[in-house]
């Protein structure tokens, strides 16, 4: 079983195991079921770097004060704890942000790895960073206490490695929820796939509309599977009207990956 939060951790100069696992089901193609036997095509997808949130994300102009770093030497890290080595530590990568609703995006990247930062950038909800190659355990927050060092635009700063994710391949899941019935209201019909695809584990959020996106689609991410290598999914839905309500439309998924991929695999 696995904690993003509080999973075990190496620590620096520590190697770390990796096992390479299927990313999908089963290979490059997977068989899915609806009304007869179709057959989708697995393609291996980049991290979505959609930034452009309307003015959500941004960095703090030039020369502008710094309200968590002032006085403090670049990349020096001044609050309680250990850097350590996990899977965000690998710089250069591209991670994603996912299992963030409306309510609690954007994301904040802060001066220090501390809620009590200062903050220096922020990111979309659907956005991405680049790793910097440093991790860091805060002592101070025992439920959430892991970060990794990122950068966007050229900002560097810290985010919470819980809401931090590996995207892997994307394959059209649409058979697996044709029987989900109809409903009076879209959000209806997503609560019905976001409860099947938990499985009584981890947590959904809806966390894009089509009003923001533009491209007639809800994202529905799925987070806090006990498993380290396969995190969740994010789940691309569009909703049909009909007479008798509701319904879906295509089920795309994107799986979510902790300890990386590889040419569309988890690690």
């Amino acid at each position: 079983m696995w904690d993003r939060r509080r999973g075990p951790v190496l620590t620096l100069g520590a190697c770390t195991a990796l096992i390479l696992g299927a990313c999908g089901n089963g290979g490059d193609d997977a068989d899915i079921r609806d009304d007869g036997a179709s057959e989708t095509t697995v393609t291996e997808t980049m991290v979505p770097a959609d930034n452009d949130d309307g003015g959500e994300s941004g960095s703090i102009a030039p020369g502008e004060p710094d309200p968590g770093g002032s006085g403090t030497p670049p990349g020096e890290v001044t609050v309680p704890g250990e850097q350590v080595e996990t899977y965000f530590s690998n710089e250069g990568a591209v991670v994603g942000v996912a299992g963030l609703d409306a309510a609690m995006a954007p994301e904040i990247i802060r001066a220090q790895p501390s809620l009590e930062a200062g903050q220096v950038s922020q990111v979309w909800r659907t956005g991405s960073v680049e790793l910097a190659g440093r991790e860091w355990n805060n002592t101070t927050l025992p439920d959430e206490g892991y970060w990794a060092e990122v950068s966007l635009d050229g900002v560097q700063g810290w985010m919470p490695s819980a809401h931090l994710f590996y995207f892997g391949g994307v394959e059209d899941v649409t058979g697996e929820y044709a029987d989900i019935g109809s409903a009076d209201d879209p959000y209806r019909v997503l609560g019905m796939i976001g409860e099947r695809s938990t499985n009584g584990m981890g947590r959904w959020a809806v966390v894009t509309t089509p009003d923001d996106t533009g491209d007639g689609a809800y994202r529905v991410d799925v987070t806090g599977m006990p498993d380290d290598a396969q995190a969740g999914e994010r789940l691309r839905v569009t909703v049909e009207q009909s007479d008798e309500g509701f319904r879906a439309g295509q089920v795309e998924r994107t799986l979510l990956c902790a300890r990386g991929v590889s040419g569309g695999l988890y690690l």
